[in-house]
């Protein structure tokens, strides 16, 4: 796989599964976020639509800074699920330059998610699950 460009500022986004999460997290230099969600959870596609509403409203996108966001199907991803001890949907997990850094859990409104983001990424990595 080629590396994937960091975004010069703000968010992008990119699909991904499971068989391809962590070559695709480890070619994305930078914050990475990614988003385990399934098709017919409504707190999924709500999360989805605050993520772009961030990356539309230029404010909230400059205090996250540059961010590919990776969405992962989660009932397509059952391995990244079992490592990374999800248990519960829509998943929000932080990395950086491809390494754990932290999961990110925060009401799905723009603000307090964008400064949830902005807080765990200016905050040392947890311990990895």
């Amino acid at each position: 796989m080629t590396d994937v460009p960091a975004p010069e500022d703000g968010l992008r986004f990119l699909p991904t599964d499971g068989a391809r999460l962590q070559r695709t997290l480890d070619a994305t230099p930078g914050l990475s976020l990614v988003v385990f969600g399934a098709d017919g959870c409504g707190a999924c596609r709500r999360a989805r639509a605050v993520l772009r509403q961030i990356a539309a409203d230029p404010a909230l996108s400059q205090a996250v800074g540059p961010l590919t966001v990776l969405e992962v199907d989660a009932d397509r991803a059952p391995g990244a699920i079992a490592d990374l001890e999800i248990f519960h949907l829509p998943a929000l997990r932080l990395f950086r330059g491809g390494e754990w850094h932290a999961a990110v859990d925060a009401p799905l409104a723009p603000a307090p998610l964008a400064l949830a983001l902005a807080a765990a990424a200016a905050a040392p990595p947890t311990p990895s699950p």
